[in-house]
């Protein structure tokens, strides 16, 4: 009976911890489906009416378009720079490795708020027009270093004397890297892009401040919400939720790391 007791507890801590996390998102997606404008329980009914409303607003599409644009370039930029980044830090001595991993992992653990204030700052310094360019370049900044740690933990599990077999049968450093180490750590290397495409799709804080005009999901969302409560808000943040959730999912499923 204790061990049943025991387990019956800890479910229910687990359970009140999901709801206090994800009780506010699922308000917003319950809410999306509500076909009146009402805000309040309970529901009326079920209708994707707000979900039409929103896709068909071109201001909507401009939004994702640029969205899809600013993830897929910083997902990928970040993946070829958190790469190579992971890469030599495993070659380092360890010392040395958490040393770099730490100044890697420092713009992850940087407020938002700061790092966008200094980004504005250096691309007025530079001479630079903000625009669709400089969210990428402030997305790559935000995405790379969660791509550092995910093939870094991948690396860290890697068997070093695969890679001295191959030299010892002829293999170059170069090649026996592309045929030994790349296969071995594939998974983790597109694991850690889905997640930097789900960080830059839901990125707002350092958008807001370099984005020059130029609006994403999360920004026509805080746009609408200036104006009032419209329930097309609801279903916007929906949409960004799911794409979001999905990218994660993926990432979660393709990576295989124990982080």
């Amino acid at each position: 009976m204790s061990a049943r007791l025991e387990r019956t507890i800890s479910l229910a801590f687990v359970a009140l911890v999901l709801a206090f996390l994800f009780l506010p998102a699922i308000v917003v997606v319950v809410f999306a489906f509500e076909p009146t404008e009402r805000l309040s329980l309970p529901l009326t009914g079920f209708s994707l009416k707000w979900f039409g409303v929103v896709l068909g607003t071109r201001e909507f599409q401009t939004a994702v378009t640029n969205s899809v644009i600013a993830a897929a370039t910083s997902a990928v930029a970040a993946t070829l720079l958190g790469t190579g980044a992971a890469f030599g830090l495993s070659h380092l001595r360890p010392s040395w490795r958490q040393t770099g991993s730490t100044l890697f992992l420092l713009p992850a653990v940087v407020p938002g708020l700061l790092l966008g204030v200094s980004l504005i700052i250096l691309y007025r310094l530079m001479g630079l027009q903000t625009g669709i360019g400089t969210i990428v370049i402030g997305h790559i900044v935000i995405c790379a270093p969660f791509v550092v740690l995910t093939v870094s933990a991948q690396l860290d599990q890697f068997d070093r004397s695969l890679l001295e077999a191959a030299r010892d049968l002829g293999a170059s450093g170069w090649r026996a890297t592309w045929d030994v180490t790349m296969p071995l750590v594939r998974t983790a290397i597109v694991g850690a892009a889905f997640l930097a495409a789900a960080l830059s799709l839901d990125e707002f804080i350092v958008t807001f401040f370099i984005n020059g005009g130029v609006t994403t999901g999360p920004l026509l969302i805080w746009g609408l919400m200036r104006l009032g409560i419209d329930p097309s808000i609801n279903a916007l943040a929906t949409l960004v939720l799911v794409a979001t959730v999905v990218l994660c999912v993926i990432s979660s499923r393709v990576t295989k790391v124990q982080l």
